[in-house]
């Protein structure tokens, strides 16, 4: 058996949804999180046949951003914040390459990064 990768990921607008189920959830106070669901993905034609769970919240500027996650034992507060974090990351990356002329790092370390 082939080990698993967890995940969070944006999904556009776009993308179907169905057999859709809310969980059971406390809300917590002051969270951004819109709503936190188990559904399928796809068209009728190419629907995924496992579940996934997609978290709805707001951003800094109340925009609506939707996230699937594979993370089924976490809080739906957390698998935003995980989003929030890998946003934050790769936009970071991004900016160097636009602005310190670096088309590709050449490491996964932090030390590279840093040099």
């Amino acid at each position: 058996m082939a080990d698993t990768q967890d995940f969070v990921i944006r999904i556009k607008e776009n993308v179907e949804l169905s057999a859709i189920r809310s969980p059971q959830r406390q809300k917590q106070a002051g969270s951004r999180v819109i709503r936190d669901i188990t559904c399928r993905l796809g068209t009728p034609q190419s629907r995924s046949e496992k579940r996934h769970r997609v978290v709805f919240f707001q951003d800094d500027h109340e925009r609506e951003i939707r996230v699937v996650a594979s993370l089924m034992n976490m809080s739906a507060e957390e698998v935003a914040e995980m989003y929030k974090a890998r946003w934050t990351i790769e936009s970071f990356f991004h900016w160097i390459e636009q602005n310190l002329n670096v088309p590709v790092l050449f490491g996964t370390t932090s030390n590279v990064v840093f040099n």
